[in-house]
């Protein structure tokens, strides 16, 4: 066969795949993906970012040698740690990070620390790598890193363990070429990669200090230091390899108060902040600010817990699923900023091949026949959530439940407890609201619905969903591929892993001289390249 040259650009025709998604299938013919042809993004966009609208700069442009991002706290500056995907920093890891290949937010992907990357069939991928790379403590990034980086990441159970699990081997060719083997075809696995997550790590520098040796990458900013519950502040990286970042100094500010975070943010004391819906009055009468506003991919769920013997019962969370309004969950919670879901089973919002199954409609009377008829004798149940907009959520969910009879208690809890408490396994917690991470790519449900996934919550193994899911993986877009997904879809609604909630409005502010950020459906944001102008 023809050597396949995957140049990282829309390899799964991820757009078209969307539109195709959106309207719930289509009779013209599926794109022939036989020979994909790409374009490559070389070049480091400084001001990139979805439907943003940013301040003019030119070669006399003068930016501002520091900026501040309010966060809310964090627990671990780790992200060999599995909670790190889940904490407010996360967005350091394209930071600090580089990965093969990066993603763009216009589904587009860029080389990184690979020059090009190639494939026969899917299976083997042969990458160039970089020759002119060094880590944060100066030692030279070669492909021995990527293979220490991967043993790395899967012993740790790490959130990337998800996206590199799917490879058996990689040969080393040279110090700058490798063949990454994979367990079988994989269709989606350049997009895989090209998530943040997938940074790679320095393995001398984590045997040399095993707590701070881990935060060493080779991207554009260097960790400093990180203070739980204050702040965690990045320097530049004077010797990056590729475009450098334009400040100098990069503060991730803890502000747990979003009334305090949006008062600072409007008083100039922050250059980047979330905002919630109660402040956005206020933000769009200052001139000085501006908003950006988008949904997120990321679905939020009420996920059981499968191994509990009571949320292993079928019909109580056949109950559960009748009892519930989703909609007032989702609009309540989120001050009426939100897309409510709108199926009876869970998949990400904006992901491809969403199957219409219709909503379930609250029907109590059902919902307490099938209580009724579960093991369930009264006990207290809890409902696990661990951010502001979540508890809010489950607040309105319990008082839900408790209208046909379910003893219910929200359990307020922070990232790191929420994470070891769900660890696979587990038998002890009940129910938790939360939401996976999603991108445009069916195969993106891999994360909350594979067998031992750290972001399966539910502990779901079903057999035929575990096969469907290798299916979907070497299956290339087109018919088939949407009835896999299809039928994964209607297995989460006929067996209830997980219920749907919806995906709230983010709402992301600037001042307005600021500008760089690119902006990711998922909420994960890029800073590598964000700046302030001072002057020009």
């Amino acid at each position: 066969m023809k050597k396949i040259m995957k140049a990282l650009a829309l390899v799964l025709a991820l757009i078209m795949v969307f539109g195709l998604a959106a309207c719930g299938g289509t009779d013209e013919p599926a794109p022939d993906q036989s020979n994909p042809t790409l374009d490559v993004n070389t070049e480091i966009n400084e001001q990139g970012g979805l439907e943003v609208d940013d301040p003019e700069t030119n070669e006399e442009t003068v930016y501002a040698d520091e900026l501040t991002l309010a966060v809310g706290d964090f627990s671990t500056a780790n992200p060999l740690n599995p909670a790190f995907i889940a904490s407010q920093i996360a967005n350091i890891l394209p930071m600090v990070y580089d990965g093969l290949i990066g993603r763009m937010p216009d589904g587009s992907y860029q080389y990184k620390l690979a020059k090009e990357i190639t494939t026969e069939d899917y299976k083997t991928w042969h990458a160039v790598l970089r020759d002119d790379v060094y880590f944060h403590n100066g030692e030279k990034f070669t492909a021995q890193d990527v293979v220490d980086t991967i043993a790395v990441v899967m012993e740790n159970h790490a959130i990337a363990s998800s996206k590199w699990m799917v490879i058996d081997h990689i040969d080393i060719i040279n110090d700058y070429e490798i063949d990454i083997v994979l367990t079988n075809v994989m269709i989606d696995f350049l997009a895989n990669i090209a998530e943040p997550m997938c940074g790679i790590f320095c393995k001398k520098a984590i045997e040399e200090d095993p707590e701070g040796g881990m935060m060493i990458g080779t991207g554009p900013w260097v960790f400093e230091e990180a203070i739980p519950g204050n702040y965690l502040t990045l320097v530049k990286n004077e010797n990056y390899w590729g475009e450098p970042a334009l400040a100098e100094k990069f503060t991730m500010k803890v502000i747990l108060e979003t009334s305090v975070q949006a008062m600072m943010f409007l008083n100039d004391e922050l250059d980047f902040a979330g905002i919630d819906a109660t402040s956005l009055a206020d933000c769009e009468a200052n001139p000085n600010v501006k908003i950006d506003t988008f949904y997120t991919s990321n679905t939020g769920y009420l996920g059981f817990n499968l191994n509990n013997p009571i949320t292993g019962d079928i019909n109580f969370r056949r109950a559960v699923a009748y009892c519930l309004d989703t909609e007032s969950v989702s609009l309540i919670a989120a001050d009426g900023y939100a897309q409510p879901w709108d199926t009876g089973s869970y998949w990400g919002s904006t992901t491809a091949y969403k199957n219409p199954i219709p909503a379930r409609e609250q029907d109590l009377d059902k919902a307490r026949e099938y209580l009724a008829a579960s093991s369930y004798n009264g006990e207290e149940v809890e409902i696990m959530a661990s951010m502001p907009f979540l508890v809010a959520q489950a607040e309105v969910l319990q008082s839900q439940m408790e209208a046909i009879g379910i003893n219910v208690k929200v359990f307020s809890t922070d990232f790191a407890t929420s994470m070891a408490t769900t660890a696979w396994g587990s038998t002890q917690w009940t129910m938790m609201v939360n939401s996976s991470v999603w991108t445009r790519l069916a195969s993106s449900c891999n994360l909350c619905l594979k067998y031992m996934s750290t972001g399966n919550k539910a502990q779901w193994n079903n057999e035929r969903v575990q096969e469907l899911l290798v299916l979907g993986d070497v299956t290339p877009d087109g018919p088939e591929r949407e009835a896999i997904y299809f039928e994964i879809q209607e297995l989460i609604a006929e067996e209830i892993p997980y219920i749907g909630i919806g995906s709230g409005a983010s709402f992301h502010g600037r001042q307005a001289s600021c500008g760089g950020v690119l902006m990711f459906e998922d909420n994960c944001h890029d800073y590598s390249h964000a700046y302030r102008v001072v002057e020009g």
